[in-house]
């Protein structure tokens, strides 16, 4: 059978787009740029700022205590049983409470009822502050005078020629105190008295009463009186 030659097919080019970014076989692609890959960076840390080293603490002064300046003057305190009733003065120092009882007894008589004691100086008394304290049944009396020497005192020329001697001419009188006078007729006192802190007197004593009625025992009313002696260094 005779052989017939093959037939022979035009050869067909057939151009196939590829779309972009395909390659085609055997195609080398460029070379690309490196991405750039964004950071976040943290922002600096700020540098903590150091601790400023305590401040030592100076010590607390020491307190002084206040110490009360104490006032011139008595005070008179009565207790129940001499409301009233009770009362004390010291002559030369300042009333406290009435000092002696004065009634009127018949016909008209004046009656000092009451305990005088009085207060005999070894010596001058002499200028400073005084504490004197007299308690009683029926009350207490405290008492705090300063005593200060007085300013030097020049004698006016007509002193020389006056027979009585005002106080310019004379100066001023000594110091004194006392008697202490005590109405109320109490059962007992004690007494003490300090110069400058230091104890002048300290005594207790226990009145004894007379009891007189000076217009005949009838006739009221009648007068208690006592007195008593406390020695002061």
């Amino acid at each position: 059978m005779p052989r017939h030659p093959a037939s022979r097919s035009p050869l067909l080019l057939v151009l196939v787009s590829l779309p972009a970014g395909l390659l085609a076989c055997g195609e080398v692609a460029a070379p690309r740029d490196p991405a750039t890959v964004a950071v976040a960076q943290a922002p600096p840390a700020t540098p903590a700022t150091p601790a400023a080293p305590a401040t030592p603490t100076a010590p607390a002064a020491p307190t002084t205590p206040v110490v009360a300046t104490p006032i011139d003057g008595c005070v008179y305190t009565a207790t129940p049983a001499g409301l009233g009733v009770g009362g004390i003065s010291i002559l030369g120092v300042g009333d406290g409470g009435g000092g002696y009882d004065m009634p009127d007894i018949c016909p008209v008589q004046a009656c000092s009822s009451g305990l005088t004691v009085q207060l005999p100086k070894a010596g001058d008394w002499t200028y400073g502050a005084y504490d004197l304290t007299v308690a009683t049944d029926l009350g207490t009396l405290r008492c705090h005078v300063t005593r200060a020497a007085p300013p030097p005192q020049v004698r006016p020329a007509r002193c020389a020629h006056e027979r009585e001697l005002s106080y310019e001419c004379a100066g001023p009188p000594d110091l004194a105190m006392g008697p202490i006078m005590i109405s109320g007729a109490p059962t007992s006192v004690r007494v003490t008295i300090a110069k400058d802190g230091a104890v002048l007197a300290d005594a207790t004593m226990a009145p004894r009463y007379s009891n007189l009625r000076w217009d005949g025992f009838d006739c009221d009313p009648s007068c208690r009186a006592a007195t008593g002696t406390v020695d002061v260094r």
